[in-house]
């Protein structure tokens, strides 16, 4: 496998590990989340400068 393709499964493994895992966000993680795959912009809320709430987790957490 090549450097470039190791270092995009890298990315993909760090975004699916925060967009499934991690409720409130930094947003250094936010923007990484943003970049990787701008869908998800409906699912990242605003809390304050230094932190936001990804509702995929809060979402899954209410319906069990």
């Amino acid at each position: 496998m090549n450097e470039y393709l190791y270092e995009e499964q890298l990315k993909n493994f760090k975004f699916e590990l925060l967009i499934n895992t991690k409720e409130v966000l930094t947003k250094e993680e936010a923007d990484f989340i943003l970049s990787w795959d701008p869908t998800e912009k409906d699912n990242i809320i605003y809390i304050n400068d230094h932190a936001f709430r990804n509702l995929n987790v809060s979402q899954s957490k209410s319906v069990c």
